[in-house]
Parts: C-alpha cells; sequence; structure tokens
C-alpha cells in the first residue's frame, strides 16, 4: 500500500481540528464548572462564617479541642522524654526534648483554657434549663390549682328505655284495676284456658 507523501498531513490537520472541535470546548466549560463550584464553596462557607454557631455545636467543639490537645502533649511530653534520655548522643537531642517539652507544657495550657470555656458553656446551659424547667413547674402548679377542683362528669344517657306498663298502641279497653271487676275462675274454666295454650 503506498500512500501519497501529503497524506501524513492532512491527516494530522484532521485530527487538529477534531481536537479544537470537540475536547477544546469540553475543557473550556470543564474550567467554568470548576470556577462556578468554587465560588458556590466560598459562598457557603461565607454563610456558615456569618451564622453564629449554637451552643451544642460549641460544646462539641471544645470537646473535640479538650481532646486533640491532650493527644498532642501525651505525643510531646513522651517525645521530650525520650529526646532528653539520649543527652549522651549530644545537645541537639536535648535541644530537641526541650522543644518537645515546650510544646507539651503550650498543649496543657491550651487544654486547660478549652476545658474553662467548656465548664463556663456547660453551666450557662444548665442554668437556662433549670430557669426554663422552673418556669414549667409554676405553670403547671398554678394550672392545677386552678383545676384541683373536683366537676363530675355528666352519666350518659341509657341505650336501652325500660317501657314496662306502656302501651304504645292500646289495642284493648283499658280499665284501672280498682274497678276492675274480679271474676273468679272454677277449675274446668282453668283447665280450658290452660288446654288452649298448650295447643298453641
Amino acid at each position: 500500500m503506498n500512500f501519497p507523501t501529503g497524506l501524513g498531513g492532512v491527516t494530522l490537520i484532521v485530527i487538529a481540528v477534531v481536537w479544537l472541535l470537540v475536547f477544546v470546548p469540553g475543557w473550556s466549560k470543564r474550567s467554568e464548572v470548576r470556577q462556578a463550584t468554587e465560588t458556590i464553596n466560598r459562598e457557603v462557607r461565607a454563610q456558615k462564617r456569618a451564622v453564629a454557631p449554637s451552643s451544642e455545636s460549641r460544646v462539641a467543639r471544645l470537646i473535640n479541642t479538650r481532646r486533640l490537645f491532650t493527644f498532642l502533649f501525651l505525643c510531646f511530653a513522651s517525645a521530650s522524654g525520650v529526646l532528653i534520655a539520649n543527652f549522651a548522643q549530644g545537645l541537639v537531642f536535648i535541644g530537641l526534648g526541650a522543644a518537645s517539652a515546650l510544646l507539651a507544657i503550650a498543649c496543657v495550657t491550651i487544654r486547660i483554657a478549652a476545658t474553662k470555656q467548656l465548664n463556663g458553656l456547660v453551666n450557662s446551659l444548665n442554668s437556662k434549663r433549670q430557669i426554663s424547667r422552673e418556669r414549667a413547674y409554676q405553670q403547671l402548679a398554678q394550672h392545677t390549682e386552678t383545676v384541683r377542683q373536683w366537676t363530675p362528669n355528666p352519666l350518659p344517657a341509657p341505650l336501652q328505655i325500660d317501657r314496662t306498663g306502656e302501651l304504645l298502641a292500646p289495642d284493648a279497653d283499658v280499665i284501672e284495676l280498682k274497678n276492675a271487676p274480679k271474676k273468679n275462675f272454677d277449675t274446668q274454666d282453668l283447665n280450658a284456658i290452660l288446654q288452649r295454650r298448650r295447643a298453641i
């Protein structure tokens, strides 16, 4: 296969044009997206700085500060002990040990300051909670003093009304029993009545 000599140059020009049309716009869009995300992140950070942290977040931050500087104190104290123990090696180890000891003292100082701030913040939170509890108990006590009197509950209406002795639709003549004629039945009349009832 014989290729003309100008075909390699044309191929390079075609590749360069494709690269300019496809990859360069994507690269510029990527840089625009990166700049937009950076500006959004800056705005979010500025908003977080503008908002005052809550007391609970400050307590958590102070606790983490105490833990970090306790760890750093232990590291610097052990390093200073090891370096000063090797004082026979030279003055460099003594200097590094003294620097580690100073850093350990600085860590203890920062931890003590964080502990004082934490105690003050926790005490203020507890006093605020105690005041709100006392107010709630006072309001509850005032409310229960007024509602403490007994009030009877009304009885519900009966579901079934007893209607004994009441005729809703009288089918027979109503007569008073005092003036009613007393009829004496003899045994034959009674037997006839009982036979009729048994037949039913």
